[in-house]
């Protein structure tokens, strides 16, 4: 007997403020030099306390205290919760859409891990090959259930999304990394090539509008950089929502497992 949508959005929910917390960890000690696995406990970052159980819990020890550290009293920023609740809305997408199947999985992984290089790239301006590489693990994995032509779609989406942005680092000179490649890279291993197009499009048409509304704003030059991942990670999730429904439209089929 299958949960209904509801429930699962709500289970996907919870594993997703789960998934924030702990990535948001990840971000934050992979910027700082420091190892995120191990034995080191999480600690305020203004009197560095060691945090207990009840200030760990996502979303709720945030809003519980107030948004402050209960031993030194010093904010904390606002950053953690809307990291949890961005993971946590996600989670609750992915489940009520496809269900805990290959697609549910492979949407919910794929999106946590565009969104902590969202992270890294706006907390340092840089994307870890190792944290973007492991998007094209998650990749592999998720297509190895489809069979053979579902993985060469993935990797036909791996060299595609990687390719674009490939070219368009050496034509522009600098102007953007090749960490955005190898996100892209791992992106098109879990979208399939069509998939991948819809992605990279979307993402740099969300990016250039908000770089168009820094400008006029007067928020930002024309010549300052911005951080592309978080728009490449928007442009991945809104092609795995409406790529398929696009691509149905113009008679194809998004490919497994989000045909």
């Amino acid at each position: 007997m299958s949960l209904p949508n509801h429930i699962l959005a709500a289970i996907g929910a919870v594993i997703g403020a789960v998934a924030g917390s702990f990535f948001n960890v990840v971000a934050e000690r992979t910027v700082s030099g420091r190892p995120w696995w191990g034995s080191e406990r999480s600690s305020c970052p203004s009197c560095g306390r060691t945090l207990q159980t009840l200030d760990l819990i996502p979303l709720i020890s945030w809003v519980a205290s107030g948004g402050k550290c209960r031993y030194c009293k010093n904010a904390i920023s606002v950053r953690y919760p809307i990291v949890e609740l961005l993971y946590s809305l996600w989670g609750a997408v992915a489940l009520y859409i496809w269900g805990p199947s290959p697609a549910g999985v492979g949407a919910m992984t794929g999106g946590w891990l565009m969104m902590l290089n969202a992270l890294t790239d706006l907390q340092s301006g840089y994307i870890y090959d190792h944290l973007a590489g492991a998007i094209a693990v998650a990749g592999a994995l998720l297509r190895i259930f489809g069979g053979t032509e579902a993985l060469l779609d993935g990797v036909i989406g791996a060299a595609t999304a990687a390719g674009i942005i490939a070219i368009i680092v050496i034509l522009s000179r600098g102007g953007m990394g090749w960490g955005d490649a190898t996100l892209m890279g791992g992106a098109g291993a879990i979208l399939g090539w069509k998939m991948a197009l819809i992605a990279t499009y979307l993402g740099f048409m969300i990016g250039g509008l908000f770089a168009v509304l820094l400008v006029l704003l007067k928020k930002a030059a024309r010549k300052d950089s911005v951080p592309l991942a978080p728009f490449l990670t928007a442009g991945f999730m809104a092609a795995l929502v409406w790529g398929p429904d696009i691509l149905g439209y113009l008679g194809q089929s998004a490919g497994w497992p989000w045909r």
